[in-house]
């Protein structure tokens, strides 16, 4: 039953047929799979057996066309997208712009999916691939034009399910350590620092559906803890999410991906209390660990303001 594929002996597939090639049916070979495992006792695993040889199979055909592929060359820039031609850059507008993210989004070029339970953007085709089953903060800061605008409530959310992280005991005890003796970041180990990554399959939500910081858990296997952009990159969002939310716009709006006041009182107060602290204490955490001399690893600048104030800034 088990068939031996010889890399060298796949067929050869042109750039303008592989895609047809490649997406001419998942459907197909499940039914090919049902077919051939008729009679067989573990059908299930057997199954599974060839669909992971189908995968790795595919994983060739892509690496292969990739060897191939041309993009189109229109007035000095490379074009990925075959189902549409761009204008001139200079005859771009903000109209131009939105027809275009539209008609990419159709064809699913900015899909996202958001956990219903935390705002979570996943970040694996894979259900079980356990690398990428993880969350780091950086996965929710960069998608933060994306998902605002495709899901707003999923990125209020997500911002909910972070704020909760940054307050794990773990997070504050670091930012605790850090603020008593900078050293223990700077000089001590890889490990002294705020986490990076936790599972996201470990959020609990309290009966008001705000996550329970204590619930979650990290990765312990994570080699270092000394990098600093998933918490700066966090702490921004965090406040860009706060001010959307209460500052109205000239319109006297407030933007639908904000932190409104009803996500914020009553029933969500502790929702409040989560986002201001970790806000307040990865500030703060920032500020110890990037003060001259320069940390270990750190890729921000710490710049002197006017009347004793200091901002952060990422290095070029």
């Amino acid at each position: 039953m088990f068939a031996v594929f010889s890399l060298n002996k796949i067929p050869t597939l042109s750039a303008s047929t592989f895609p047809k090639k490649l997406n001419s049916g998942e459907n197909s070979i499940n039914d090919g799979l049902k077919g051939a495992t008729a009679g067989i006792s573990d059908k299930a695993k057997l199954r599974s057996d060839l669909l992971d040889l189908f995968d790795h199979n595919k994983v060739y055909q892509i690496r292969l066309f990739a060897t191939m592929y041309q993009p189109r060359h229109i007035d000095g820039y490379q074009i990925h997208n075959r189902f549409f031609t761009p204008l001139k850059p200079s005859a771009f507008n903000s109209h131009e712009l939105e027809r275009i993210f539209k008609e990419l989004s159709s064809k699913g070029s900015f899909k996202v999916i958001t956990s219903p339970k935390t705002g979570l953007i996943r970040t694996s085709d894979k259900d079980d691939t356990h690398h990428m089953s993880r969350q780091w903060f950086t996965d929710s800061a960069m998608m933060f034009p994306l998902q605002r605008t495709l899901d707003p409530q999923g990125w209020k959310k997500n911002m909910m399910t972070n704020a909760a992280a940054l307050n794990h005991p773990e997070a504050q005890r670091a930012v605790q350590e850090t603020l008593k003796n900078p050293d223990w970041f700077r000089k001590g180990s890889v490990k002294n620092g705020v986490f990076h990554i936790y599972w996201p399959s470990s959020v609990e939500l309290d009966t008001n559906q705000v996550p329970k910081p204590e619930k979650i858990k990290l990765d312990e296997t994570w080699f270092s803890q000394n990098r600093l952009e998933s918490q700066a990159l966090m702490t921004l969002r965090l406040l860009e999410t706060l001010k959307a939310g209460l500052i109205p716009n000239k319109n006297g709006q407030l933007k639908p991906w904000g932190f409104h006041p009803q996500d914020l009182e009553g029933r969500k107060a502790k929702n409040e209390a989560y986002v201001t602290n970790a806000i307040h204490s990865m500030s703060r955490y920032l500020i110890a660990v990037n003060t001259d001399p320069k940390p270990k690893n750190s890729i921000f600048i710490l710049h002197p303001l006017a009347h004793g104030k200091r901002c952060l800034s990422r290095k070029e």
